[in-house]
Parts: C-alpha cells; structure tokens; sequence
C-alpha cells in the first residue's frame, strides 16, 4: 500500500510527482523481480510496476469519467484531459528514465536479466536508413506497427479498464534499454568523465525523445478512450444519453490519438535519423 500512496488530484496538478513516482515504482520493481524472480525478472519488473502503478491510474480515469459526464462543453472536456494525459505521460517517463539509470548504471551481468527479454525486442527492429524509397518502406511499416500497439491500448483499455498501463510499463522498459544501450555503447568510445556522462545522458534521451513523446502520447489518448467507454458500460450507461456523449468525446480522443502516431513515425524516419 506504501506505494499507492499518491493522490489524484495532487498528481495531476504536479505531474513531476509522478515522474518521481515511477522512477521509484521501477526501481522497487527491479530489486525484487532480480531477488525473488532472477530467471523472469525482465517480465516480472513490468508486471511489478503495472501493479504498483494501476490503483492510481484507475483512480485517474474514473475522475475522467466523472468529467465527462458532469460537463457539456467539450473544450472544458479536453482541458480536463489534457491534465490526465500530461500525469500519465510524466508517469511513463519515470518509467523510463528508471529503466534507462538501471540499464546504464547495473553490471552487465543485472543488465542481461533485467532486460532480456526488451534486449531482443530492440535486436529484433532494424534502423531506419537507406534512399528515400527504403525510408518510405520504413515509415509505413513503424506506422502500421505503432497503429497496431494503439489498437493494442485501446483493446486491453475497453477489456481491463486500466489495461493499457501494462503496454505503457512494457514500452517504457524497451525505452529505457533502447536509451541506456544507446547511453554504454557511446560512453565507451569516450574517457569517463563527468561531462562526458551529462553529454551521453543527454544525447540519449533526445534520440528518442523526439518521436517518442508524441508517440507515447498517441497510446495515452487511446487508452483513455478505451477506459472511459468501459466504464460507461460497466456501469449500465449503453443506450442512454451519458453513454452516447462518452462515445463522442472517445471518438474525438481516438481521432487524436491518430494524428500524433502519424507526426510521431515521420519523426522517427525523417527528423530523428539527422541528429543522429
């Protein structure tokens, strides 16, 4: 219960709390996944942080609802949104810079345990290089996949409520490899030195930053609407006017959710591959 502690509302209007939060969550999650499950502990770390960290969001998104429904006006509805997606986002990215510490800072011997399982998720995705018909290729095919993990959000959202917090805590765990692989491979082509940290560690979280936000954001629009609309029906809303007016502002979140994964693939094949 001691990390169930956080409240809504204060994480909301301090959403830099819950980055510190799900830094902490990871952390935890990783010690005991290492002690208690070393042979699993790149599956049971996620699943410990999805379990610390689901009470909370739960709380958030039956608060959305409540905004749903006791407003009419729909910019004061995505105002209210725009809160709740800010507190996830700082949630995942706790997520994942606690990865991205562990991943960076652990023996290597931790690291392969930790995160064997993100290690060959990341083997598995090749850069996007090339002219620019191999880029296009590129692009459709990242498109395609981030649609399908949206469609993967908005699923495991309408089915389990918060499920979607399970493929954010997933995400992040191969975030925080990707950025802490990213961070060892170029720290050992250098001297150690404090500079040299602070520049590597910089340069690890823009690589992925850049795309990476809007993208996650995308998830986060489409989990939300998933929750809400399982809410409704959960409690006995279908077919009645409170159920048709959280299917609309559903319906507009998704549209959103949409833009941002198509902006956040041009990104990743067009803009990220030149500063890096």
């Amino acid at each position: 219960m001691v990390l169930e502690g956080l409240k809504v509302l204060s994480v909301e209007r301090k959403p830099w709390e819950a980055l510190v939060s799900g830094s902490i969550y990871v952390f935890v999650a990783a010690f005991l996944s290492l002690v208690l499950f070393p042979e699993s502990a790149s599956i049971v770390s996620v699943l410990l942080v999805v379990v610390a960290s689901l009470p909370l969001v739960y709380d958030a998104i039956k608060f959305e609802e409540k905004v749903d429904l006791k407003y009419s006006d729909e910019h004061h509805i995505m105002e209210h949104h725009k809160l709740f997606v800010w507190f996830v986002l700082f949630l995942f990215l706790g997520f994942s810079l606690g990865f991205f510490i562990l991943y960076s800072f652990l023996p290597s011997s931790y690291v392969n345990q930790l995160f064997s399982a993100q290690i060959s998720t990341i083997q598995s995705v090749g850069p996007a290089t090339g002219n620019y018909i191999s880029l296009q290729g590129a692009f459709f095919s990242i498109l395609f996949n981030n649609i399908k993990v949206l469609a993967f959000c908005l699923l495991f959202s309408f089915l389990y409520g918060s499920g979607a917090i399970f493929i954010l805590s997933w995400n992040a765990s191969v975030l925080g490899a990707a950025m802490g692989n990213f961070f060892r491979e170029s720290l050992s082509k250098m001297a150690p030195s404090l500079s040299s940290y602070f520049a590597v560690g910089t340069l690890s979280l823009l690589r992925y930053s850049i795309h990476g936000i809007p993208e996650i954001t995308a998830y986060l629009l489409a989990g939300l609407a998933g929750s809400l609309i399982s809410t409704a029906v959960v409690n006995d809303d279908f077919r009645t006017k409170r159920f048709y007016k959280v299917l609309d502002d559903s319906t507009d979140l998704i549209l959103l959710s949409l833009i941002f994964i198509f902006v956040a693939a041009l990104l990743e094949v067009f803009i990220t591959p030149l500063f890096f």
